[in-house]
């Protein structure tokens, strides 16, 4: 959650107390290790390096075309015959349109890609800028500068998105503050080309328009020959995979329904959020055009300066903002996000009197920090966008916000020219009016500083966990891509696995697929509550053979939990009934489908598969290693098989016993910790100061890999260990989630209950690979290459071995009283078998 904004934010009244009760404490700088910005950027690869290019010279030029209108206002308004503040709507109807571009350009960026859109924008620059050039009064020129808008308010949220989302998290907070300054450097360009051509070319200002339709031929070129950016690929792999699975129920093609279910669930879900940003972002955009789009005009016509002072004083204006984005939007990583653009706002307002009373050159230095300080708060403010955005509506969400917040201080030019002309000032040497815009800009700047602080104070940003989460995924694609992962498999995965944000096992969203006649894809959130269940009244088969027969008709795979079926010898059916050959004397013929095929599946991480040979053995079973799943035998796989760690980061560190131990030999997987007396210890005072500085005596390098399961020693050493291996980047795993385990007829402390203390220091959860994982169930089946719809799970529990089969989208479920789950949980709760039982050997129709 982002400050406890989970789903429902601001939708009850303890969620507004608690999240308002927590706007100071948010304010703790994360717990990040300041890097040297060197290192960061060193880190990048070749295609990070060309998307953040591309999408920064987009944006740069975007801003230049929009202020070569603020540069040449004097100059258009003579050409025209026509006041500033007339001259003033062409930057007013710009902003004014631009939400619409974002729309439009937003929708077509998350539904196909960051590519394309923004090439058409920047087409669109080239037509526009043209016929800006050649218009010949004021009414054709607001009707080309209107429709620029649509195109300049299209470009942001894709030329971010392709900036920011295939980033490193470390290097985000300070590619965000260049790219943000790709603004700055749009203007710095547009002052110096106004210098360069306006005052000695025939045709004045209309070149500075002529020009400006060069550079994106070179863009679109240069942006046609990178690819899409990895982050969408891999959304869109996943989204594709999903309309796959509903067009297999529905029978047609479900590609856009699927992306606008996206759409519609993530605005349902964050519009609160979204009207924030929206009121954020006006008062960021009545910053910037407040601070900087008629400073040329109060330097030239209220100080006096000429053309060449004034092109030196906005240039290095322009400067200060360029290195206070790179600074502050680096700072931001370590610092936070809101609480380093809190300081950039109370440093800017204290600066404005030394902006505009001043009438010498030294507003140089003025005009350099005040800029810096409007520079360093939007710094982080692209990839503050893109981290509050809902995932499927990236480019929309931060495209839409900006120019929501643009239109809404679309006016502010427009405004502070009219209110200039109410505080005139003598006439110039020529005769022209001048006005005091010194004082216009005073004030409006002051007010829409202390607007900016009260907003950030009480708004959101995402919180450690999610830091975490964020920079850990990101590491891990670029593994997986190391390995040779396609794109497409990798979102495949997130799809298949459910083991990505919002398509976890472990917590977020699930996806269930009934075993009712007709697949539902049933999309549900486990945050608000236990998974619902398609049977309405599960069959009770005690004492009924009729129903026995019938339902066991049915099957011809039986997948059997151990743990809490074979608790005692009593309530075993006969070893005959597991016998490989026919069985001619059994009452119930039915029954022989259980010889046909049976496997034996388990929670169980101290033990091996050979472990539960032994144990079967002894209850009269016949059994090989080949037919037991373990979750300590599943993690084993998942780990050698599926993970694809680097050569360096292949250990594991373990919490459990010698069972998982022996199934990651069985896989040539090495690992530490587990049953070694050396973690068996308790933790000594000199122990802090090792892991403290990483020391590689006590924390192995190798190690890529936590994998928690049941541990009879586990102690603070152990958790401490783990906790620090997650934090560098390991991953973390855990055989399975149950949090408790029967035995001699009561309840112990299961293998969740050993990974609860890592969840609460870490604050997410470990990927669970024990049912009801389906990597277990993909496992089984790859295996055994049996018919899902023919088989059963027989459990015990109903959170793990009856969602098991549901999830894995078996035939059918029996439930079995001889466990955890009692009748009422079978029939009354949010997840019910098909038919339960009193114990497994009421299968042969009487007591044993």
């Amino acid at each position: 959650m982002r400050n406890y904004m989970a789903a429902g934010w601001f939708y009850s009244p303890s969620q507004i107390i608690q999240y308002f009760a927590t706007r100071v404490s948010s304010l703790k700088p994360p717990r990040n290790k300041l890097r040297n910005p060197y290192a960061i950027l060193r880190e990048l690869t070749t295609h990070q390096w060309l998307m953040f290019a591309a999408g920064f010279l987009g944006w740069t030029w975007d801003s230049f075309d929009f202020f070569t209108v603020s540069m040449t206002i004097t100059e258009i308004s003579e050409a025209f015959d026509v006041s500033y503040s007339d001259v003033s709507w062409g930057m007013t109807v710009t902003l004014m349109l631009r939400s619409v571009g974002a729309i439009v350009f937003g929708i077509l960026a998350d539904r196909y890609g960051r590519k394309w859109p923004m090439i058409i924008n920047l087409f669109l620059f080239i037509v526009l800028e043209l016929c800006s050039g050649f218009c010949q009064n004021l009414p054709q020129f607001l009707g080309v500068r209107s429709l620029y808008g649509i195109a300049m308010g299209g470009l942001f949220g894709p030329a971010a998105a392709t900036t920011l989302e295939d980033l490193p998290y470390e290097a985000r907070g300070l590619l965000s503050g260049l790219f943000e300054m790709g603004y700055a450097i749009g203007y710095l360009l547009a002052a110096a080309f106004y210098r360069a051509l306006v005052p000695i070319t025939t045709h004045g200002w209309r070149c500075l328009f002529w020009f400006g339709a060069g550079p994106p031929v070179l863009i679109i070129w240069f942006r046609w020959c990178l690819p899409e950016t990895n982050h969408f690929q891999v959304m869109k792999a996943e989204r594709e995979a999903r309309a796959d699975a509903a067009q297999a129920e529905h029978g047609h093609a479900m590609g856009f329904r699927v992306f606008m279910r996206d759409a519609r669930r993530a605005l349902c879900d964050k519009w609160v959020l979204f009207v924030y940003l929206v009121v954020l972002m006006t008062g960021f955009n009545s910053c910037s055009h407040g601070s900087q789009d008629f400073y040329p005009t109060f330097l030239k016509d209220q100080v006096g300066m000429d053309a060449t002072k004034t092109t030196v004083i906005t240039v290095v204006g322009q400067i200060g903002a360029l290195l206070g984005g790179c600074t502050i939007g680096y700072i931001s990583t370590f610092f936070g996000r809101r609480l380093t653009m809190l300081v950039s706002c109370i440093m800017g307002g204290a600066i404005i009197p030394a902006y505009v009373l001043p009438r010498a050159m030294s507003l140089v230095a003025s005009a350099f920090f005040e800029q810096f300080f409007v520079g360093g708060v939007w710094g982080p403010m692209p990839i503050h966008l893109l981290e509050l955005s809902p995932i499927a509506l990236r480019s929309l969400m931060v495209g839409l916000t900006y120019q929501l917040g643009n239109l809404a201080s679309s006016a502010s030019a427009t405004i502070q020219s009219v209110i200039g002309e109410r505080y005139p000032l003598p006439a110039g040497p020529s005769g022209k009016k001048r006005f005091n815009y010194g004082k216009v800009i005073a004030i409006f700047m002051g007010a829409v500083w202390a607007f900016i602080l009260f907003f950030l104070f009480w708004g959101p940003e995402m919180s450690q966990e999610e830091r975490d989460e964020e920079a850990e995924a990101s590491l891990q694609l670029e593994r997986l891509r190391a390995q040779g992962v396609s794109l497409a498999e990798i979102g495949q995965q997130q799809f298949r696995k459910k083991d990505e944000q919002n398509w976890n096992v472990s917590g977020g969203t699930t996806l269930l697929f009934s075993s009712s006649s007709s697949l539902r894809a049933i999309l549900l959130s486990l945050h608000h509550g236990a998974i619902p269940c398609v049977v309405d009244d599960p069959r009770y088969l005690t004492g009924d053979q009729a129903g026995l027969r019938d339902f066991l008709d049915k099957f011809d795979v039986f997948l059997f939990d151990c743990d809490g079926l074979f608790p005692a010898r009593s309530l075993l059916l006969p070893a005959s009934v597991f016998a490989p050959a026919p069985l001619p004397h059994i009452e119930n013929p039915s029954l022989q489908l259980l010889s046909r095929d049976a496997r034996a599946t388990t929670q169980e991480s101290t033990k091996s598969r050979s472990d539960y040979r032994k144990k079967l053995d002894s209850l009269g079973i016949p059994s090989t290693v080949e037919e037991i799943f373990s979750s300590s035998y599943s993690s084993s796989i998942y780990i050698s098989r599926i993970l694809q760690l680097p050569e360096n980061k292949r250990k594991v560190f373990v919490i459990g016993e010698s069972g998982i131990e022996q199934e990651l030999r069985s896989e040539n997987v090495p690992f530490i910790g587990g049953t070694d007396p050396a973690y068996r210890r308790d933790i000594k005072p000199g122990d802090y100061k090792h892991v403290a500085a990483g020391d590689e005596s006590i924390l192995d390098p190798e190690v890529g890999v936590v994998l928690v399961g049941l541990d009879f020693h586990l102690n603070y050493l152990k958790l401490a260990l783990a906790y620090h291996y997650i934090k560098r980047g390991a991953v973390f795993l855990a055989t399975n989630i149950d949090s408790t385990l029967p035995n001699s007829g009561t309840l112990f402390p299961g293998a969740g209950s050993m990974s609860a203390p890592l969840i609460m220091m870490l604050g997410k959860e470990p990927v669970a690979l024990g049912k009801p994982s389906q990597a277990m169930m993909d496992a089984i089946e790859g295996k055994f290459k049996f018919d899902r719809s023919r088989a059963c799970m027989v459990g015990d529990r109903a959170n793990t071995d009856i969602r098991f089969g549901l999830e894995g989208q078996l035939g059918g479920t029996l439930g079995v009283l001889t466990g955890v789950s009692s009748q009422e949980d079978f029939v009354s709760g949010p997840v019910k078998p098909l038919a339960y039982l009193d114990k497994l050997s009421d299968l042969l129709g009487s007591e044993s």
